[in-house]
């Protein structure tokens, strides 16, 4: 009986004196350069702290009080140019280090990970993004099969690393140094819609049926209107998370503008939100927040929207449609049993009429996570935050039919075509309409 009993207590000894790799600290490391100069701010290394953190592993602040060694070494380089996009790529490696024995028990590499943008700078920005998710899914598997997690271990993810990703995170170019206009037209007049939360007044729907930042949409277009474009304030109505009354009444006021304003006034409709077909007619509708997609028909069908926003003479109407009319949508559709996407029925228009639609067919009107924008608002104001305003439609249109596709497939691996659509009595002369 002794000999057992001496085999369990060494044994119990030897799995006391073990940490388990869920008890080890780690400490990252990373070196992140631009053609071998180091970059002022950081962004794989507050990246992988924060996603370890969050997996409740311990991070050790100093290498000296670490078990394992986390180290990153990456660097981007500048690519090419072509038709104003730009490229960039990066090459990275990561090593996993015992530092008590000083084994590296986990090693690789990414070589030309590609990254493309309105600017170099821009391009390395989504190249690093790539290798990022590359570094965590690495991470995550290793660590998965090593470190079980715990309750009881010390935490140490100290606030600022969480912060440092948010701040990052949240710095989106557009919504920041929106040029202002010195210019006022009395005879602009916009009405924006974002609608975004669609659960809340159809509790039924799952949260995934929302419009991811169709609000910021809508917040940040409204201020362009009225710094980049000249609209005075009082001239813009914003409303987000419409139901169908409030939409109704909004666009019957906004009508009257051209009503009265003796053939005189520019008007700008915008809407962010689910748009979804008639299943029997394939007409297309934007849709109240109150409004499901087994009630199609109770939305705002586009075809009456466009008929009616052109009734009376006015120098111009714009339409910008963020919204898909397939049955999906950015996150999914109003009804999540929808099994096969119908391609929308084709729009005729008349009057002075120009419409932006954020995609074409049966296609999805994607967002672009990084940007808390829709893919299309994204650029669409983009390009007003470039020109300041002074751009014409047909800029417009080559720049977001160009640059949505792109990033569309570069980053989310989808295909987002934006159309535009014009009246017969403008198709010779839109391209030359100016925005401001």
């Amino acid at each position: 009986m002794k000999k057992p009993l001496f085999l369990i207590l060494t044994f119990c000894l030897y799995i006391i004196s073990q940490k388990s790799y869920a008890q080890k600290s780690i400490f990252v490391e990373t070196h992140e350069t631009h053609e071998s100069k180091e970059l002022s701010i950081k962004y794989l290394e507050p990246l992988i702290r924060n996603d370890l953190a969050k997996r409740n592993y311990t991070i050790a602040k100093d290498k000296a009080e670490a078990d394992i060694h986390l180290l990153v070494k990456a660097d981007s380089r500048k690519s090419s140019e072509y038709d104003g996009i730009f490229t960039s790529f990066v090459d990275a490696s990561i090593s996993i280090i015992n530092i008590e024995s000083g084994n590296e028990v986990f090693q690789n590499a990414y070589f030309n990970v590609k990254g493309s943008g309105l600017d170099y700078k821009q391009a390395a920005l989504n190249a690093y993004k790539k290798v990022g998710k590359n570094l965590i899914a690495d991470i995550n598997d290793r660590f998965s099969q090593k470190i079980s997690e715990t309750t009881q271990q010390k935490q140490i993810t100290n606030d600022f690393v969480i912060n440092e990703v948010d701040d990052f995170e949240n710095i989106v170019d557009i919504d920041v140094d929106i040029p202002i206009s010195s210019v006022r037209y009395s005879n602009r007049y916009a009405l924006i819609f974002g609608n975004e939360d669609y659960t809340k007044y159809q509790p039924d729907l799952k949260s995934e049926s929302n419009v991811d930042f169709a609000r910021n949409d809508a917040k940040i277009f409204a201020e362009y209107c009225n710094k980049t474009l000249g609209i005075p304030e009082e001239n813009i109505t914003v409303v987000t998370d419409a139901i169908s009354s409030q939409m109704k009444r909004e666009i019957l006021r906004f009508i009257n503008k051209a009503k009265y304003g003796e053939g005189n006034v520019e008007l700008i409709f915008y809407y962010s939100g689910h748009g979804f077909p008639d299943n029997f007619t394939k007409e297309s509708y934007i849709m109240p927040v109150d409004i499901s997609g087994a009630n199609v028909t109770d939305g705002i069908k586009l075809s009456q929207l466009y008929s009616d926003l052109t009734e009376f003479p006015s120098k111009k109407v714009s339409v910008f449609i963020d919204a898909c009319f397939s049955g999906g949508g950015r996150n999914q559709g109003l009804l999540t049993a929808k099994a096969v996407k119908i391609a929308p029925k084709k729009e005729d228009i008349s009057g002075n009429l120009v419409v932006f639609s954020a995609s074409s067919e049966d296609q999805e009107s994607l967002f672009y996570k990084e940007k808390k924008h829709g893919m299309f608002t994204y650029f669409l104001l983009k390009k007003l935050q470039e020109t300041k305003g002074e751009v014409s439609y047909g800029e417009l249109s080559d720049y977001i039919k160009r640059m949505v596709p792109l990033t569309a497939t570069d980053i989310l691996y989808k295909d987002q075509n934006p159309e535009i659509n014009t009246s017969p009595e403008v198709r010779d002369t839109w391209k030359n309409w100016k925005l401001k």
